[in-house]
């Protein structure tokens, strides 16, 4: 066998776990990728069967690397998934040219592996020890906190590493060299369970830090990823089944049941739930700024005047979030004030600007060194896929062979290619919402009394 896995791309000369380890205490909000770290030995055709597995053999002539790769996508629901995943690599193991020994080719090895995943809920990095196939060892697994300590797994750092690794696919993935990007979501069953963790752990958001800027008022990392998801996916349904619930204690869930009616098609009832979400919580922004857009979608005079009464309240509430400003100048625009739409996108203070640009550097998730590290590329090209959420944020690569075909972005988008977002909701689930024009007006005349108080 050579040293390179089909389809994986890989880094070796740099100590990942070791920089790993170290970086602990910094990492902030979701953490870094997950790191597949795999031992691999390197012997000549005449050594003995054994001299891999013991690492050295007479003379001297058993070399022994480390290969690592970072890992997005997926699921991690307990120590075997991260067993199964580092099996599935040894098993992938290129075989080397036929006759190789002949020109003093080495056979190579898999003889350990280390899968970690940190918790961004616990901060702790779950890291399982996974032993060659056909070994007496058995898989280990062990908590590795921020003073480099071990610590005792327990079900809640399992379930905090499991939504962790959902969210951070969820992102836009880190400019990191060796990044193996799984589709999302393909386990029977994953989806399920990502609703299940997120909405009964949806407190725990309130660890993490970061979030959108505009969301303030009971909003975190967790809200803007699972939320964001259920509404971008277009599981309208489902956003609408899910989300109510968790409007009270988070406000900032209505901006997201918002987006799932303007999906559907439905903005009168879309602007009903704001209209009542800005007579609770008046001086919240982002009930203001996504008002003004649902109503700058009507594209009618009326609304336009409207929309732009609720987004000069929203940038004077919040003038430090960029994209509010840019709402007010569509809104001006609209109006045929050009004027004033020029004077809107320069008026946000600077901080707004410094605030979009730190928005976009990459935090501290503990990369080692690579100024001596090499990179393995396989025969047959890397494999693999990301299915994209965001098309601006995210590439797709090709899928291997038997997974989920991603069909392309569209009115369908969504991995299961059998959903029905549009069908009819039950009465009571369409926000009271009217039909028509008539709908659209007194939720419009409730914006006003919104932007007024």
């Amino acid at each position: 066998m050579t040293e390179t896995i089909r389809g994986v791309s890989e880094l070796v000369g740099a100590d990942c776990l070791k920089a790993r380890t170290e970086a602990l205490d910094r990492f902030e909000s979701l953490g870094p990728p997950d790191l597949c770290r795999l031992a691999k030995a390197a012997k000549p055709p005449w050594a003995g069967a054994n001299a891999a597995a013991a690492g050295s053999a007479p003379g001297g002539e058993v070399q022994r690397l480390s290969f690592f790769h970072y890992v997005i996508g997926l699921d991690i629901f307990g120590a075997q998934a991260a067993v199964d995943y580092v099996q599935g690599l040894m098993q992938s193991q290129e075989k080397g040219p036929w006759m190789a020994w002949l020109f003093g080719g080495q056979h190579w090895d898999i003889v350990a592996g280390v899968y970690c995943c940190y918790d961004a809920f616990s901060r702790i990095d779950v890291r399982v020890e996974v032993p060659p196939a056909g070994s007496n060892r058995r898989p280990t697994a062990c908590g590795v906190d921020a003073d480099g300590g071990q610590v005792q797994l327990t079900r809640d750092m399992w379930e905090g590493a499991q939504l962790s690794a959902f969210l951070r696919a969820l992102q836009p993935p880190p400019r990191v060299p060796g990044l193996r990007a799984l589709p999302l979501f393909v386990r029977p069953g994953a989806l399920d369970t990502f609703v299940r963790l997120a909405t009964r752990l949806f407190a725990w958001g309130e660890r993490l830090e970061g979030g959108p800027p505009e969301l303030q008022i009971g909003a975190h990392p967790l809200c803007d990823l699972f939320c964001g998801y259920l509404v971008a996916s277009r599981r309208l349904r489902l956003a609408l089944e899910v989300l109510p619930s968790l409007q009270s204690s988070y406000p900032a869930v209505v901006v997201y049941i918002a987006r799932a009616y303007v999906k559907r098609g439905q903005p009168e009832a879309a602007l009903n739930v704001l209209v009542r979400a800005a007579r609770d919580t008046p001086n919240d922004g982002a009930v203001l700024h996504c008002q003004a857009k649902v109503l700058l979608a009507e594209r009618s005079p009326s609304a336009a005047e409207i929309a732009a009464a609720a987004a000069e309240h929203a940038v004077r509430l919040m003038p430090d979030v960029w994209r509010f400003w840019v709402t007010l100048a569509q809104a001006y625009l609209q109006l045929g004030l050009v004027g004033h739409a020029l004077a809107a996108l320069n008026a946000p203070p600077l901080s707004a600007l410094i605030a979009d640009e730190a928005a976009g550097q990459s935090p501290d998730i503990g990369l080692p060194d690579f100024s001596t590290a090499e990179r393995t590329l396989p025969p047959g090209g890397i494999h693999g896929g990301l299915v994209a959420l965001r098309p601006a944020a995210f590439g797709v690569l090709p899928m291997q062979k038997g997974m989920l075909q991603f069909g392309g972005f569209g009115p369908g988008f969504g991995l299961n290619p059998g959903l029905e977002d549009r069908r009819p909701l039950a009465p009571n689930d369409a926000g009271g919402g009217g039909g028509g024009a008539a709908a659209a007006t007194t939720a419009a005349d409730g914006a006003t009394a919104g932007v007024a108080s």
